[in-house]
C-alpha cells in the first residue's frame, strides 16, 4: 500500500458473550477478523471497545456506552466502526436500527467484516431488510 495515502481511522467493537460462542466469536478471533479487514481496506484502528461476557440484547455494556460517548464527545477521530458480524453490535433489531439511524445522523460508517458497509446503497438496503426481519 502507498505509504503517502492516509489511512481511514476506524473503531473496532468486540462483544463476547460466553464460551459457548467460541466458534469464531472469541474476542481474539473477532480482533483478528477486524484487523485483517482494516488492513485489506486501508484502515487504521484508532481504538478497540471490548465487552466481555455481555449480552447483545440490550445496551447495558460499558464499552459499547463508552464508544458511543467517545463519538458524541469528539474524543475519537474515527468516522467508522467495524465489527466481525452484525450480531456482535446488537442481538436486538430495535437497538440495531436505532444505532444505524444514529450512525447515519452523525456521519459514522458501520462495517461488518462479513459484508455490510453502510457506505454503499446495497448494504444500506440489505441491512435494513435483514434487521427488520428479526
Amino acid at each position: 500500500m502507498d505509504k503517502a495515502k492516509k489511512l481511514i481511522k476506524v473503531l473496532g467493537y468486540i462483544r463476547y458473550s460466553s464460551h459457548s460462542q467460541d466458534d469464531g466469536n472469541s474476542a481474539s478471533a473477532q480482533m483478528t477478523t477486524i484487523e485483517n479487514y482494516a488492513e485489506l481496506h486501508g484502515m487504521e484502528i484508532e481504538n478497540y471497545y471490548i465487552d466481555m461476557a455481555k449480552t447483545g440484547r440490550n445496551t447495558n455494556r460499558p464499552q459499547y456506552q463508552k464508544m458511543i460517548e467517545d463519538i458524541k464527545n469528539g474524543n475519537v477521530e474515527a468516522k467508522a466502526i467495524i465489527v466481525r458480524a452484525v450480531d456482535r453490535l446488537h442481538r436486538n433489531a430495535k437497538n440495531q436500527l436505532a444505532d444505524l439511524v444514529w450512525f447515519a445522523e452523525n456521519g459514522i460508517r458501520f462495517i461488518t467484516a462479513d459484508g455490510i458497509d453502510t457506505e454503499t446503497e446495497t448494504s444500506r438496503a440489505c441491512s435494513h431488510k435483514y434487521l427488520t426481519k428479526k
